[in-house]
């Protein structure tokens, strides 16, 4: 290596670009799992409100605005965090 990039390695800098700090990454990590436990939610919610509701009749169903044919869709799209 020679002086100039070792230079800019302790600096915290590489090709011209600043390195990120440790909080930053840690943060942006804590951000992404905050959101993959909530769409995780989500779906245990949806899955929840599908064994309720599978068991009704169809007529049941059709009075509610829901359709046995796209049940699982419906309750999937109603508890989706991003739709809101």
């Amino acid at each position: 290596m020679t002086t100039q990039a070792t230079s800019s390695l302790a600096t915290g800098e590489l090709m011209g670009k600043p390195r990120t700090s440790l909080g930053t990454h840690l943060g942006a990590l804590g951000s992404h799992v905050a959101a993959w436990v909530g769409t995780c939610a989500d779906y245990y919610q949806a899955a929840a409100l599908y064994d309720e509701f599978c068991g009704l009749s169809n007529a049941e169903l059709n009075r509610r605005g829901l359709s046995r044919a796209t049940l699982a869709v419906d309750l999937s799209r109603g508890c989706d965090r991003t739709n809101s």
